[in-house]
């Protein structure tokens, strides 16, 4: 199975919105990974690690420059598969459901935008998720999208 991600940009650094957003469209969800280093960016000798996500969470809605991704899976085995949120190292967020390829991912899409009340948002393949709104605008605003394929961003209509 091959899967798409629908990302959406949320203009708000709130680690509450967080918990809400998982149980809404995973319902049931574990954690992807076991610790995080905190901050990110320190020498490993000099990060504090931690094994809640929702530490990860408030310490980078306290610490605007902070950059971490966090990733969790769907315990239901069905679309939404996973979800990941990255805290951007702009002090804004960017949320992701992973879905399978072909099928519901421009509905998905929509959902995002209604759910956070966004416009700001789009497809692709397999593909990281730009560092900070700056990138992830430019990408909406080209109207460009990953081809996973082809391993290049490509213009859509």
């Amino acid at each position: 199975m091959e899967y798409a991600d629908v990302w959406i940009l949320v203009d708000k650094r709130d680690s509450k919105i967080v918990k809400p957003f998982l149980v809404h469209f995973l319902r049931e969800f574990k954690s992807g990974i076991d610790e995080w280093g905190i901050p990110n960016a320190a020498k490993i000798e000099e990060q504090i690690f931690v094994e809640d996500w929702w530490e990860v969470a408030s310490y980078c809605e306290s610490h605007p420059e902070e950059y971490q991704c966090l990733f969790w899976s769907s315990m239901r085995q069905q679309d939404p598969f996973h979800a990941q949120i990255d805290f951007t190292d702009d002090a804004q967020m960017i949320f992701c459901l992973v879905v399978e390829q072909e099928r519901r991912e421009v509905q998905w899409l929509e959902e995002l935008k209604a759910y956070f009340g966004s416009s700001n948002g789009f497809i692709s393949y397999n593909c990281a998720a730009p560092q900070n709104a700056r990138e992830f605008l430019e990408v909406c605003r080209q109207k460009r999208s990953y081809n996973f394929r082809s391993g290049e961003w490509e213009a859509t209509n």
